[in-house]
């Protein structure tokens, strides 16, 4: 629950800053998701395996950056160029930044996904072999990886928000598309409370 009053608190004063509210942000970054083509992409494997994915910590908390900042740019702030949002991927993300993502299936899907990413974008490998994307489970452990839901070593070792937060790629079209593992279950008007 401190979670979702500090997550909207932090909201509520940035739409108090930029007239971006937070329903707004929501609406912005599910309709930005489809601008990033590896992004689609992701997407179209997802729904093409079988299940859901999710952006997680701070490459999640990066693109709704980037969305919070567009839409800030769009009611008049003029601290922001507009050249810099081309929802091109080098614009939000940095290079040297792993990717993290979340899936809701099993290892084999996992491992699957990872394979498809590493092929289809093989750029996003470092000049020393390190892989940029890293796909994760939600519920189940991959090799050393714990699962991210109810994993109480993963959940405690985690504090900032950052490292707790997911935002969905694929939602179901009623599911927020921001998600906290520490109140997975909360849905729509219960994170208010």
């Amino acid at each position: 629950m401190k979670f979702y009053i500090v997550t909207l608190l932090i909201l509520f004063q940035l739409s108090l800053q930029a007239s971006v509210s937070p329903q707004d942000l929501e609406n912005a970054v599910r309709l930005k998701i489809h601008h990033v083509p590896e992004l689609v992409y992701i997407i179209e494997q997802a729904n093409k395996l079988g299940f859901k994915a999710y952006l997680f910590g701070g490459t999640g908390a990066a693109f709704g950056h980037y969305v919070r900042w567009d839409l800030e740019r769009q009611a008049g702030d003029t601290k922001y160029q507009k050249e810099r949002f081309d929802y091109d991927f080098t614009s939000i993300y940095r290079a040297n930044q792993d990717l993290d993502i979340v899936i809701d299936g099993t290892p084999e899907q996992a491992e699957a996904l990872h394979k498809l990413l590493q092929e289809t974008y093989p750029h996003m490998m470092g000049d020393k072999g390190k892989d940029g994307w890293e796909v994760r489970l939600l519920r189940a452990q991959k090799g050393d990886k714990l699962p991210l839901l109810n994993d109480f070593d993963f959940l405690n070792q985690n504090t900032d928000t950052n490292s707790t937060g997911l935002l969905a790629l694929n939602p179901e079209s009623e599911e927020s598309i921001f998600r906290d593992l520490f109140h997975w279950d909360l849905k729509g008007s219960e994170k208010l409370k």
